[in-house]
């Protein structure tokens, strides 16, 4: 989601002697309501806004009929969460339990750290040790989903978020791993847990075999996730017209070489890569047909095209049922 700006806050704004520059998109974007009403904004401007001492260039689209002045979007509220990260007062006032502070602050917390926040007088280091209270039989090179229990004298706030972390007592079970896992945590004080079995032979879980701890999450974040984005770097000329002019050469080059109907200005690659495509065109030239009639130089191979064919006209052959095979035996 974008951040958004209504008409009447930006003539607040070029009211206040801010001088701003209106641009437009050449794509057509549609803003869409949380009714599903569709809205399609007069253009944008790139507004330096100050959040909780962090600057940046926001662009902002012009919605109108929006009735609040400006809506920030999730592009800009992911940067706050990740630069406010690294402030210590940050952790400080997220540490503190919501009970140290009014309905909006906490709706508002809640909404910064990415978590349900711990309600109750203090938050604890730690809450507990899971256990399993029956034997469990794990499947060779399988993951499982394995719940196991929070002892009954343990601090609670259900609903708060947790974290699942292997526990570091010596009593846990050999031969498996159990994943880091952030999870609500129940009421009734059962305690999801993945479970991987990495051995390629049956491993049985004891009841009361100690799996996991148990810690009260302050705060989480998404991690950005490249896999599969490509990005193609092109660098950027300054003289514009350099550019267009070794264009013009190429697809000069590309005609001459009777190769033009070869449009290779789609891609988006540079001037230069360009230029060696088309040389590597002008090389292995002999292979490209060059109009309908050519059909190209392939050295060592010979085409040979019958023209004429010898073997005689047959029809096809008749199919006489066994009921008339004497009749037709004897004429």
């Amino acid at each position: 989601m974008a951040c958004t700006i209504s008409k009447n806050a930006v003539e607040k704004i070029g009211s206040a002697g801010v001088l701003l520059v209106k641009k437009r998109s050449e794509e057509n974007i549609v803003s869409v309501g949380c009714g599903g009403q569709q809205t399609q904004p007069e253009g944008f401007y790139d507004l330096e806004i100050q959040f909780f001492g962090i600057q940046c260039v926001v662009p902002c689209l012009v919605v109108p009929g929006q009735r609040d002045d400006l809506i920030l979007g999730s592009n800009i509220i992911k940067h706050l969460i990740h630069e406010l990260k690294k402030n210590s007062d940050y952790w400080d006032t997220a540490s503190r339990p919501d009970n140290k502070f009014d309905g909006d602050i906490q709706r508002f917390l809640s909404m910064f750290t990415g978590v349900e926040r711990w309600k109750g007088e203090t938050v604890p280091d730690k809450i507990g040790t899971v256990k399993l209270t029956q034997a469990v039989v794990l499947l060779p090179e399988h993951e499982h989903l394995v719940w196991g229990r929070l002892p009954p004298n343990v601090p609670m706030s259900p609903g708060s978020t947790v974290i699942v972390e292997p526990t570091n007592s010596k009593a846990m079970p050999r031969d498996i791993l159990v994943g880091r896992l952030v999870t609500p945590l129940w009421g009734d004080r059962w305690v999801p847990m993945t479970v991987v079995n990495p051995t390629n032979k049956v491993v049985t879980l004891k009841r009361n075999s100690k799996m996991a701890d148990v810690f009260p999450c302050i705060a989480s974040e998404d991690f950005e996730i490249f896999q599969g984005l490509h990005v193609t770097p092109v660098e950027s000329k300054p003289d514009d017209s350099r550019n267009s002019s070794a264009v013009t050469h190429i697809d000069k080059n590309l005609f001459n070489l009777g190769l033009g109907d070869i449009d290779i200005n789609w891609s988006q690659i540079s001037d230069d890569c360009k230029s060696k495509l088309t040389q590597l065109l002008a090389d292995y030239q002999d292979i490209f047909s060059k109009h309908p009639l050519d059909c190209g130089e392939a050295i060592g191979y010979v085409h040979r095209i019958r023209l004429t064919d010898d073997r005689p006209f047959r029809l096809p052959y008749r199919r006489v049922p066994p009921a008339h095979y004497e009749k037709l035996s004897s004429h």
